[in-house]
């Protein structure tokens, strides 16, 4: 599971019966012609931050890392939660 979603449901109140059911996300995933270069990004990103120990801010590195891939590879310019939700921390 992406660590942003663990992070940020642990974050959110916990009277949402969904804590990410009103976060907003980057549209550009909902493209099913992207879908490959996203699920590619996951695992780019997963495999770089798979060896760090656990800690405060994890998440940000991992989406860093996404954005990179995307960007490099794709010419995406995605945009990550943190900034899509700017109200919400994701730490």
């Amino acid at each position: 599971m992406n660590p942003a979603v663990i992070l940020a449901a642990l974050l959110l109140p916990a009277c949402a019966s969904d804590p990410l059911a009103h976060t907003k996300h980057d549209p550009q995933e909902n493209n099913p012609r992207l879908r490959t270069a996203f699920k590619e990004a996951d695992a780019y990103a997963g495999r770089r931050t798979a060896n760090d120990p656990p800690r405060l801010g994890e998440v940000h590195e991992y989406w860093r890392f996404k954005k990179e891939f995307l960007l490099r590879k794709y010419g995406i310019r995605w945009k990550d939660p943190s900034e899509m939700n700017p109200n919400i921390a994701f730490d």
